[in-house]
């Protein structure tokens, strides 16, 4: 299912541009439905304009003189019925396919910033009033960030401390968008022009389980000073394969640390360095095909937990031994810290305290930090956007094989020294001789201990995706090829 917002500016003539481009994205994208806001007429002469492109259901409200006006038009029955409409909101309920009823809530944020916070807080009371799943979409009127404005003064957004708060509370995620960044412009010259990214949209927690592939799509800026955005509840993020990484839920599993100590085991002949990186690429080759089976037992396990559970349990009551039901519980328990620590690891939030694990809650963070880190489309040298995958990685490549590949017969540093020769003469160094001693001392068995264990546990590995944490749960046998 997917949609079309825009801030259209008024709709009078029906071979204006941006009604001629309104009903060729309608017959071009296949919409669902479409949400125009500041329409500038009464409902009845806006559907009139579309009669002919497949969105014979629709909702709206009327424009006050020449101000405001919301129009919601539908191409199928999707939506069931209208639950709530004001000169701000038109809200939907919808039912999915699996039987699940949610709130597609329409917004045409407040223009003006006095009455933002007041018309946020009704929304707000309504929700709580009318609990169920939701999505926010349209023409939100808030800069979120100061990454969201280019022009002006970004040290400081009115209005955004609060809205963001209000996030908050409302456990908001932001629906991640591809395509130009900014959807609205002032449309001045020079020094004065702004840009923003005012349309956007928001889900909340509960939804995302459900549409974990939500995505919006900006258009350019045109006949409007707004852009045109889309959403997509299922946008086929871009894919590829990605190096494997030691996984931090491996390593909760006592049978995955004795395979790692026992592949630890096996010798190999040459120096110290030599010696552990064989034996750190033989274990991340056995743990990958390990974890790989793991995890395709996971979809089944809880199902073989509960009926071996529920058959131990009922052989304990009637002989009252409660070994085979002991061991069942806590094998339940190992594999459900595994679980958590899997999304944890991916959700990468330092703030999660230990033995509270909402796992719907992880698997929400971690989707959305996947979706944040898709990169969809990037400016060519040419300011052109490009979309394909194999654009994007030519892109990349050549910048980087630029970057690293000028010519030149020193290096930026050797160039700075060069330049600069007279003041490294008369700079005096701040170490003394004890100083610069300790520093060339070689390092104790402590001091490398300190520093493996102060890492962060599942922070980003290195290139070769062993994170601190394999290091600090298998310590105890592997430091010695270290000493």
């Amino acid at each position: 299912m997917k949609g079309l917002s825009w801030n259209c500016r008024g709709h009078s003539n029906p071979l204006a541009p941006i009604i001629l481009k309104i009903r060729a994205m309608l017959a071009y994208h296949y919409y669902d439905f479409v949400f125009l806001q500041e329409t500038k007429y009464n409902v009845d002469h806006v559907a009139s304009l579309f009669t002919n492109y497949g969105i014979p259901n629709f909702y709206g409200v009327d424009a006050s003189g020449r101000s405001g006006g919301l129009f919601v038009g539908l191409k199928y029955s999707i939506f069931l019925r209208l639950v709530m409409d004001c000169k701000n909101f038109i809200i939907l309920e919808s039912m999915d396919d699996n039987g699940c009823f949610w709130y597609l809530c329409c917004v045409y944020g407040e223009p003006l910033l006095a009455k933002r916070k007041e018309m946020w807080e009704y929304l707000e009371t309504w929700l709580i009033q009318n609990p169920k799943p939701f999505i926010i979409f349209g023409e939100i009127n808030q800069v979120d960030y100061s990454m969201d404005k280019l022009g002006g003064s970004s040290s400081f957004i009115e209005g955004a401390e609060w809205f963001n708060a209000w996030k908050c509370r409302m456990n908001l995620l932001d629906v991640q968008a591809k395509g130009p960044k900014f959807t609205w412009t002032n449309k001045r010259d020079g020094n004065d022009r702004l840009f923003e990214r005012l349309d956007k949209a928001y889900i909340s927690h509960d939804l995302f389980s459900f549409y974990p592939d939500v995505g919006v799509q900006h258009f350019p800026i045109q006949f409007s000073d707004h852009a045109p955005i889309e959403i997509n509840f299922s946008m086929n993020r871009p894919s590829g394969r990605r190096p494997y990484k030691i996984e931090a839920w491996n390593l909760e599993l006592s049978d995955c640390i004795d395979l790692i100590q026992n592949a630890w085991k096996e010798d190999f002949r040459g120096s110290p360095s030599f010696r552990c990186l064989r034996k750190l690429s033989t274990v991340r080759s056995l743990l990958k095909n390990w974890s790989i089976t793991k995890k395709n037992e996971w979809g089944k396990r809880w199902d073989d937990f509960d009926l071996s559970l529920e058959t131990a349990l009922s052989n304990g009551l009637k002989d009252g031994n409660f070994m085979e039901y002991n061991n069942i519980h806590d094998k339940l328990v190992e594999f459900s810290t595994a679980a958590a620590s899997y999304w944890k690891q991916r959700a990468k939030l330092k703030w999660a305290i230990e033995g509270d694990t909402p796992s719907r809650f992880f698997f929400n963070w971690a989707k959305g930090r996947a979706n944040a880190n898709s990169i969809f489309c990037v400016k060519d040298v040419t300011g052109s956007w490009q979309y394909r995958m194999e654009d994007i990685r030519g892109i990349f490549r050549n910048h980087f094989e630029s970057l690293f590949s000028q010519e030149g017969d020193r290096s930026s540093l050797e160039m700075f020294m060069h330049n600069h020769s007279s003041l490294f003469s008369v700079v005096k160094s701040p170490f003394e001789e004890r100083d610069l001693f300790l520093l060339d001392k070689s390092f104790t068995a402590k001091e490398v201990r300190s520093a493996v264990f102060q890492l962060g546990p599942t922070k980003s590995p290195g290139p070769d995706g062993i994170p601190a944490i394999f290091y600090q749960k298998c310590w105890f046998f592997i430091k010695k090829i270290y000493h």
